[in-house]
């Protein structure tokens, strides 16, 4: 698990994500955090549908909604993890406990770790 993901602010600027962070960053999903909790989350694919004239927004005004996001939970193995982020429509999921963000879990880092501890006759995914 990732702890130290590059969060947002609800009241930060489509711009500012964009210039700050998402330039600056392979991160492909950046959470929306208030007072360390989960609030929704911006994927960059979602940024990409956007004029620049919309840039302006706030980053609350265009996130999915933590309701409508796939979570993990800090206690989810490995392989259940992969499942479900094989099953959505994104790279990197949220960890959450309760409604605190705890790090995100990316595709890449699951399977570089299930290619270091699973015993290839056993593997099934």
């Amino acid at each position: 698990m990732w702890t130290h993901p590059e969060v947002i602010a609800p009241g930060d600027s489509v711009k500012s994500l964009v210039q700050n962070k998402v330039l600056h960053s392979d991160q492909r999903v950046f959470p929306v955090v208030w007072q360390q909790q989960l609030l929704g989350a911006i994927n960059v694919q979602a940024l990409s549908r956007l004029s620049e004239a919309d840039w302006d927004t706030t980053a609350e005004r265009v996130m999915t909604p933590r309701s409508e996001l796939e979570l993990l939970s800090p206690n989810m193995d490995a392989t259940q993890a992969l499942r479900r982020i094989n099953a959505g429509d994104t790279e990197e999921m949220p960890v959450v406990e309760g409604r605190e963000l705890r790090g995100m879990v990316r595709r890449q880092d699951l399977l570089r770790w299930l290619s270091l501890h699973l015993d290839p006759k056993h593997a099934s995914i």
